[in-house]
């Protein structure tokens, strides 16, 4: 654990702790120190349940992922990109959010419906851009002809 350990009020041990024996085993909790760390860590993975925003962003579109929100912003990028999970503040159990977990995992795989989403978000992204393109040289045509 990373020296944030602390706010998350040992909550990751006791999930860890209340997933199955089978499973347990499988679990990995990993801290990566660098960038490049992060990006292998969580693109090798099979499943990733996770609780900060930047490996939800690392895993978007590449691993099934299940997110234990603890923050408003994992609330937001769960409901805008689709991503299921649980908020922290629901006070259940933790074999409850394991139980959830596994439930999840155990079903349909989201990656491709991740990858649609991005497709669809990166064809918005340069349709505004293209726009906003078209307005700055609109403005630019205008004032040479002043």
């Amino acid at each position: 654990m990373d020296e944030r350990a602390a706010q998350d009020g040992g909550k990751v041990r006791a999930l860890v702790d209340s997933y199955p024996l089978n499973l347990r085993a499988r679990i990995v909790v990993k801290c990566p120190t660098t960038a490049q760390e992060a990006v292998r860590i969580v693109r090798s993975a099979k499943r990733l349940v996770a609780m900060r925003l930047h490996a939800l962003i690392l895993a978007y579109g590449y691993v099934d992922m299940f997110c234990i929100s603890r923050t408003t912003k994992t609330d937001a990028f769960m409901q805008t990109y689709g991503v299921s999970g649980l908020a922290l503040s629901s006070k259940l159990p933790a074999d409850q959010f394991s139980r959830v977990a596994v439930d999840y995992f155990s079903g349909k795989s989201t990656v491709r419906d991740h990858k649609k989403r991005l497709v669809e978000l990166q064809m918005r992204l340069v349709a505004y851009y293209k726009d906003a393109l078209e307005c700055l040289d609109n403005a630019i045509n205008c004032g040479n002809n002043i």
